[in-house]
């Protein structure tokens, strides 16, 4: 949304201003690789917790 925004101009002044110091064009491009990456790895780690899971004896998954 705020890359939309910036984009178009439909953002407030004071965003306007403090872009070059929060670097705005650089974010805007790089978080959505990182929120795919965090998405991956919270897969991962989900298919992880699964494989646990199973090797666990039987009573220790009921407890």
């Amino acid at each position: 949304m705020l890359y939309i925004l910036y984009r178009f101009g439909a953002v407030s002044q004071e965003i306007a201003d403090r872009a070059p110091e929060i670097d705005i064009d650089y974010l805007l491009e790089d978080l959505p690789k990182m929120i795919d990456s965090m998405r991956v790895r919270c897969d991962r780690l989900s298919q992880h917790q699964h494989q646990f899971a199973y090797l666990l004896p039987q009573r220790q998954r009921h407890q």
